[in-house]
C-alpha cells in the first residue's frame, strides 16, 4: 500500500494568475492571427524610442511610481523573458511547479499580457480574413483596387456604446465613405486603441483612395533617413541592422512590414480635392483623427509595399489652396473640377463613336 501525495494547493493570488494564463490559452487558440498582431503592434510600440508617444494605453502593471511615465526597460525586459511564440504558449504552464517559480517581472509579464488580450469594451477586437475578401471589399467601399495582395487582412470592430474617445457619427450605409490611412508602424496601436495619433496642432491627416499613396506615409521622415544609413550600411559592409524588437517570436517579426488602415471618413470632412486629373487622384484632408473609424487593417511586408510604389506611376502633388475661400468651396470645388474632367472625357467618346 502506497499513498499516493496530492499537489499542494495554490495559493490565492497564483490561483489567479492560473486563471487569467488559461484565458491567454484559449483566446490565443481560437484567434491566433489577430493576437499576434495585437502583441506584435504593441512591441513595436514599446520598442520605439518615441516610446512615451507611442505606448498609449499603458499597462498598469509598468507605470512609473509616480503614476507618470513607464518603466519601460523594465517591461521590455518582461516581455523578452516571458513571452514565447503564440505556437508554444498553449502549452506552457501545466503544473503548479512551474507557476510557483515565476517571479515578479514574471508574473507582471503574463498580467500585462492578459490586459492586452482579453476582450474590453474600449479597445477593438481583431480577426484575421481571407485575402480573398480584399477586392469584393474595395469594390464596395469604393477604393482603388489592390495591384499586389497583403500579407493580412484583419478585420477591426469595436463596442461602440462604450468608445467615448471616439467622436464617430452615425451614417446612413450609402452615405458612408472609406479611404485608406497609412501610418509610421510604431504609430498604429496608440491611433487603433485611443483615436489619437498625437500630431502637430494643425496638421491635417492625409488618405487616399488608392493605397500606393497611402503606403508612402508608412515611413516617418525619421525612418526615412533611418532607412537610407542602414542601405549605406549595407553597401559598405554587407550588413544591416536588423529591427530592434523586444519580441522577436511574432509570425511578422521576420520581416518589415507596412500598415494600411482602411477608415470610414466623417460625415463633412474638413477638406477633399481633386488633384492631378490625369491620374484620377483624390485626397481627403481630415483635421480630428477621433472622427476617423478603422474598419480594416492590411498588413504589407516591405518588399510587397516597395514593389507596388515602384510600379505605380504617380506622386502625392501639393497645391497651393488660393487665399480667401472657404472649406465649402475649397471641397466643392474640388469636386467640380474631377466632374469636369469626367465630363470632358465622356463627350470626347461618344464623338468618336457616333463619327462626328
Amino acid at each position: 500500500f502506497h499513498s499516493c501525495e496530492l499537489p499542494a494547493p495554490l495559493p490565492a493570488n497564483l490561483e489567479e494568475l492560473q486563471r487569467r494564463i488559461n484565458n491567454v490559452k484559449a483566446l490565443i487558440q481560437s484567434e491566433p492571427h489577430g493576437n499576434d498582431l495585437r502583441m506584435f503592434l504593441f512591441t513595436v510600440a514599446a520598442s520605439s524610442d518615441r516610446f512615451q508617444s507611442t505606448l498609449v494605453p499603458l499597462p498598469p502593471q509598468f507605470r512609473a511610481r509616480a503614476g507618470h511615465g513607464c518603466q519601460v526597460e523594465r517591461l521590455r525586459q518582461a516581455i523578452g523573458n516571458n513571452w514565447p511564440s503564440l505556437r508554444v504558449i498553449p502549452t506552457l504552464f501545466t503544473n503548479n511547479e512551474q507557476l510557483l517559480a515565476l517571479g515578479r517581472d514574471d508574473i507582471d509579464a503574463w498580467d500585462m499580457l492578459h490586459w492586452l488580450l482579453v476582450p474590453s469594451s474600449i479597445y477593438p477586437s481583431f480577426r484575421r480574413l481571407s485575402i480573398l475578401n480584399l477586392g469584393p471589399l474595395c469594390r464596395v467601399m469604393g477604393l482603388g483596387q489592390p495591384t499586389d495582395e497583403p500579407r493580412y487582412l484583419i478585420s477591426i470592430t469595436y463596442d461602440t456604446v462604450n468608445n467615448k474617445q471616439w467622436q464617430w457619427r452615425h451614417q446612413a450605409m450609402e452615405h458612408r465613405y472609406y479611404a485608406f490611412l497609412g501610418l509610421p508602424l510604431e504609430k498604429v496601436y496608440r491611433f487603433l486603441y485611443t483615436g489619437d495619433l498625437d500630431i502637430p496642432p494643425g496638421e491635417p491627416i492625409r488618405l487616399h483612395l488608392q493605397m500606393e499613396f497611402s503606403l508612402q506615409l508608412c515611413i516617418s521622415p525619421d525612418q526615412h533617413q533611418q532607412q537610407q544609413q542602414q542601405q549605406q550600411q549595407q553597401q559598405q559592409h554587407g550588413e544591416t541592422k536588423p529591427l530592434e524588437l523586444c519580441w522577436r517570436n511574432s509570425i511578422m517579426a521576420n520581416t518589415e512590414q507596412r500598415a494600411l488602415i482602411i477608415c470610414e471618413l466623417p460625415p463633412e470632412l474638413d477638406e477633399s480635392m481633386a488633384k492631378s486629373p490625369e491620374r484620377h487622384f483624390l485626397e481627403f484632408l481630415v483635421r480630428e483623427s477621433r472622427t476617423l473609424k478603422p474598419c480594416y487593417l492590411l498588413m504589407f511586408d516591405e518588399a510587397v509595399a516597395a514593389k507596388m510604389m515602384l510600379n505605380w506611376p504617380g506622386n502625392p502633388i501639393e497645391m497651393g489652396l488660393p487665399p480667401g475661400r472657404s472649406m465649402r468651396n475649397r471641397t466643392s470645388n474640388g469636386f467640380t473640377q474631377l466632374s469636369n474632367y469626367f465630363s470632358e472625357r465622356l463627350f470626347g467618346l461618344k464623338r468618336l463613336l457616333t463619327g462626328s
